[in-house]
């Protein structure tokens, strides 16, 4: 699952938003609303761990399986969000170890 993500995420598309307009969705209404729904949905645990056999219950996100910046017209598409933890996240972005963290939101 994380190799299929990471090829996802890092498509080389031109953006289609601005970044004051991605900040713009994530402090949305809709955006807080469906967060929670999506992390229900996901028994609040990383979706990326558990297909490993791991579970992780912490430091919790949602993410854009396809890039919010490529792909706006799916940012509350809820086939298109995942529950992944802060490490997982990281890793789908960046070249990182699955331990590793990188704060870049």
């Amino acid at each position: 699952m994380l190799d299929a993500l990471k090829i996802l995420a890092r498509v080389d598309l031109q953006s289609q938003l601005t970044s004051e307009e991605r900040d713009q969705f994530y402090w949305s209404s809709p955006w807080r609303k469906i967060k929670p729904i999506i992390l229900q949905r996901d028994n609040h645990e990383c979706q990326v761990c558990k297909d490993s056999g791991r579970v992780t219950l912490t430091k919790l996100i949602v993410h854009h399986i396809k890039p919010l910046e490529y792909y706006p017209d799916l940012g509350l598409d809820e086939d298109n969000l995942l529950t992944v933890c802060h490490s997982c996240h990281n890793s789908i972005h960046f070249d990182t170890k699955d331990d590793g963290f990188v704060d870049w939101w």
